[in-house]
């Protein structure tokens, strides 16, 4: 609990200098407050679906590289994991999992939809995303653990690759010029666990995606 709300005082301070250096830079870059939820799935849990649900939190930061293009990138947290009865060995039932990430994600946003907000400012209603990110794997969490499991899950955990690679892909439409609402599909490129370079552990290799859900603040 401690980690995260030092996790979590961390990005208000990281929003509170990004909402200031927006007056600074007001005129090249545009700031944005993220917050929503994940929908997460681990392939090789043994479920399918996404059925874990987990919060999505932090700032971004965006300037135009054209008329309808622009360069973004993000410091996000981000929980995701495998709900409970997650099964990474054969015939066996294990607790769920939560991962805690700290993300950055790059991206290009194509912009379609011209419009005119009430002040009469000028903004884009549709974009279209695709970049990579890269992520670091603050703590993980087991729920539910029987004493049976605890050696197969403390094995894991300690094979757990800390760092995370992946694709992304997602849309958005504003409600209004300062409000978003937005998805994005993201994809692990490098498993959360190898099989192959642990074969002394019998499980099988976890590779994570998940489906994001948010409101943009466009600052």
């Amino acid at each position: 609990m401690a980690s995260t709300n030092s996790l979590l005082k961390s990005f208000l301070a990281l929003a509170f200098a990004a909402c200031f250096s927006n007056f600074v830079f007001s005129q090249v870059f545009e700031t944005k407050i993220w917050l929503g939820s994940n929908f997460s799935h681990i392939q090789g849990d043994g479920l399918s679906g996404l059925k874990k649900t987990g919060l999505h939190a932090g700032i971004g930061l965006s300037s135009d590289l054209g008329p309808k293009i622009g360069w973004n990138i993000d410091l996000l947290y981000n929980r995701r994991g495998s709900s409970n009865r997650f099964r990474p060995g054969k015939h066996r039932d294990h607790p769920g999992i939560s991962l805690h990430y700290a993300e950055i994600p790059m991206y290009l946003a194509f912009y379609d939809w011209e419009d005119i907000s009430y002040e009469g400012n000028p903004y884009h209603r549709m974009r279209f995303i695709a970049g990579l990110g890269v992520g670091r794997l603050l703590r993980s969490e087991f729920h539910d653990s029987f004493s049976a499991d605890k050696d197969l899950i403390e094995e894991l955990e300690d094979r757990f690759n800390r760092t995370d690679f992946n694709w992304l892909i997602g849309a958005g439409i504003h409600l209004s010029e300062k409000l978003s609402l937005n998805i994005r599909y993201t994809r692990s490129i490098l498993p959360l666990f190898d099989s192959k370079k642990n074969s002394d552990i019998r499980a099988r290799s976890l590779l994570g995606s998940f489906v994001t859900i948010n409101l943009g603040f466009h600052i």
